[in-house]
């Protein structure tokens, strides 16, 4: 037991560090928002944050570009279509609007457990750094499953972000 309360003060303290995060369930919609700052400019934040690659050493998961966007110069634009992988799940992200270096929105089009999923990156300047907003709006699948989706999903992005922040500031 003493163990179990241990590991449960060391996720609640994680959750508090430097990460802001908040849930809620409006209309069905299950969805959330985790935000972190920066000690770094908001173009090599976006830069690591749209790149599936790049997002794959730090996210906890595999991303992969299927295919290229509409602008030839920026693959990663509206359009494109990234393959996520997430333990034994994997799943289709289309990037449904892209401004670097102020963020992009993406929608899960096939194989997730979430329908109706949309995302929002938004990277906003704040002082020599920047603050990254990462929103997300969803329906469940599966019967009383939101809850869990939204908890494993955004406990995610959290420490993915966290540990970007660390790497980028030195």
């Amino acid at each position: 037991m003493k163990i179990i309360r241990s590991n449960l003060k060391k996720a609640y303290d994680f959750s508090l560090a430097s990460i802001a995060m908040a849930s809620e369930k409006v209309n069905g919609l299950q969805k959330f928002v985790v935000v972190q700052s920066f000690d770094a400019n908001p173009e090599s934040v976006f830069i690591e944050l749209s790149d599936p690659t790049r997002m794959s050493l730090w996210a906890g998961i595999k991303l992969a570009r299927i295919k290229a966007g509409q602008d030839p110069a920026q693959p990663d634009s509206t359009g494109s279509l990234r393959s996520v992988k997430v333990g034994p799940t994997s799943f289709v992200e289309e990037i449904t609007s892209y401004d670097p270096p102020k963020g992009y929105t993406y929608t899960i089009t096939e194989g997730s457990p979430m329908k109706d999923y949309t995302g929002r990156v938004e990277v906003t300047p704040k002082g020599s750094g920047c603050t990254v907003r990462w929103s997300v709006s969803f329906k469940s699948r599966l019967p009383l499953a939101g809850p869990v989706l939204v908890n494993a999903t955004r406990l995610g992005f959290a420490k993915g972000l966290k540990k970007l922040s660390k790497r980028m500031a030195g």
